[in-house]
């Protein structure tokens, strides 16, 4: 294959869909907050920075009728988070390269993940904690 011809690298991701019914009080402004963040720590058993919050659906559902003959109504909550961990042997050893990284083709004899940053020197992607979004009072 001649050097110029470099090869497309696709990066599987996990697709986790996690779903809580009758939520009464959804987190609303935690998942307005987390919506296109990653990990700022450990989540799933997934390495910082490694799982992005994709966002969430949310239907309203039937969940009893009160005393009152008056229906009551919750939420299905379904949260989507996509979790993108590369494995890479860095100049320091194994690596792990998440939402923050690119793939840097060139120079063809030194390949390799590079940390993407902003201005600020922080990654695109902003970190959180994603904790706040499992914070409902359900109904029992």
């Amino acid at each position: 294959m001649p050097p110029e011809a470099l090869p497309t690298i696709r990066v599987p991701i996990v697709e986790h869909h996690v779903t809580w019914h009758r939520v009464v009080n959804p987190p609303w402004s935690a998942i307005r907050d987390c919506i296109g963040t990653v990990n700022a720590a450990a989540f799933m058993g997934a390495g910082t920075e490694t799982v992005l919050f994709d966002g969430a659906k949310a239907e309203k559902q039937f969940v009893r009728i009160d005393q009152l003959e008056t229906p009551q109504f919750g939420w299905k909550i379904t949260y989507v988070f996509r979790e993108k961990a590369v494995k890479y042997n860095g100049a320091s050893g194994p690596m792990v390269a998440g939402w923050n990284h690119a793939y840097r083709s060139l120079p063809v004899d030194d390949p390799n993940w590079d940390r993407l940053i902003d201005r600020n020197s922080q990654g695109l992607y902003r970190k959180s904690d994603f904790s706040p979004l499992f914070q409902f009072t359900a109904v029992v």
